[in-house]
């Protein structure tokens, strides 16, 4: 088990951190692909909000 800062188990139980849960060559293929996504402004009821969206379905 990982504990925190104040040497105290996760607040949720079963939550984990895994500083090498992906390969530092994974992480910019994945980079890579989010970057070459179409990403647009966020738009809900009327409003556009300040972050880049896409949709996967």
């Amino acid at each position: 088990m990982m504990l925190d800062l104040f040497d105290t188990p996760p607040l949720l139980p079963g939550l984990a951190q895994r500083a090498t849960l992906i390969s530092a060559e994974e992480e910019r293929l994945l980079i890579d692909r989010i970057d070459a996504t179409d990403l647009a402004p966020f738009r809900f009821q009327g409003w556009t909000g300040k972050r880049l969206t896409t949709s996967f379905g």
